[in-house]
């Protein structure tokens, strides 16, 4: 069990009842977000990108389609926004076993989620992340209370020395989608997965 430091107070919870703490205070800056930009004009939510003739856009080695945090529709035209949230919830590092990978976690951001994997991930096998990434993009699926409750990106694997660096940002996708990319990442007979920067905290 580890110690979260929130609100003042202290929670003892597993990595994925912290996952959620995390998950839900950027969720919370979310909704505020979309509240304030719909002042502005009409609000599209999680909106997928999409190209000119209204094709999936792609992006990065992976050909992963990405998510806009929102698009905002005004007089003078369309544009989209980003919703970064850059408080943090504090907490003590800690280790945890999960999928039989031994995970150090560090506090993190949920839609910028650094997490660094090794052994390095091998180049060419790398399906169970994209396999990963189009379920919980969840690709022209209802939305739950106005959320789509979904992935927005991931960036490339980078691979430098011993281990392999790559980002995620999870959206409003909940605590579950972190723990089925850990899974992922087993399968990629990985034995040690860090989440967030060790100089944090």
């Amino acid at each position: 069990m580890n110690t979260v430091i929130l609100g003042g107070g202290t929670v003892t919870g597993t990595l994925e009842q912290t996952a959620s703490l995390v998950r839900n205070r950027y969720v919370a800056h979310f909704r505020a977000c979309l509240a304030a930009a719909a002042s502005d004009g009409r609000v599209i939510a999680e909106c997928e990108a999409l190209g000119a003739e209204g094709e999936v856009v792609t992006e990065g080695a992976l050909e992963t389609p990405f998510r806009h945090d929102a698009a905002l529709i005004t007089d003078n035209g369309v544009e989209t926004v980003v919703f970064d949230c850059a408080s943090l919830v504090v907490f003590r590092p800690f280790v945890e076993a999960a999928a039989g990978l031994a995970v150090h976690v560090h506090p993190f951001h949920w839609d910028y989620c650094e997490l660094t994997v090794a052994p390095p991930l091998q180049p060419g096998k790398l399906r169970p992340i994209t396999d990963w990434f189009h379920s919980w993009f969840r690709a022209n699926a209802e939305t739950t209370e106005g959320l789509a409750c979904a992935v927005h990106c991931v960036t490339d694997p980078e691979t430098q020395g011993d281990q392999t660096r790559f980002i995620v940002d999870f959206g409003t996708a909940p605590a579950e989608a972190l723990m089925a990319l850990l899974a992922a990442v087993a399968t990629c007979r990985a034995q040690k997965v860090s989440l967030g920067v060790a100089e944090t905290v």
